[in-house]
């Protein structure tokens, strides 16, 4: 099964951990900032250091497109504003290696 990944993992993140973690998908967690708690649940699996995509939005889509070959085809789920418009604007540059779970 491939695995969701969560960017931003803070209080809607760890919702969706937790919800999609208890129906045994496996979850990880890409995080930016260091209160994303989510990021320590017991559901997730692997956590990844990102970019703020606040301060350089390329170099977080550039990280992204870099750990795609670890995680070829998993959903990525925004868990804030700034993680969401990231991956609307850079859609069709990262679905080639991911599920991109945002609106054009």
């Amino acid at each position: 099964m491939k695995s969701a990944i969560v960017l931003f993992a803070h209080v809607v993140g760890l919702a969706v951990i937790r919800a999609l973690g208890r129906m045994n998908v496996p979850m990880a967690a890409f995080h930016y900032s260091p209160n994303e708690m989510g990021s320590l649940s017991k559901y997730v699996t692997r956590r990844v250091r990102v970019p703020d995509p606040r301060k350089d939005e390329n170099e977080f889509i550039s990280k992204l497109i870099d750990l795609s070959h670890g995680f070829q085809g998993s959903l990525l789920i925004p868990g804030d504003n700034h993680t969401l418009v990231s991956l609307s604007k850079h859609k069709a540059l990262l679905e080639p290696y991911y599920v991109v779970g945002v609106a054009d």
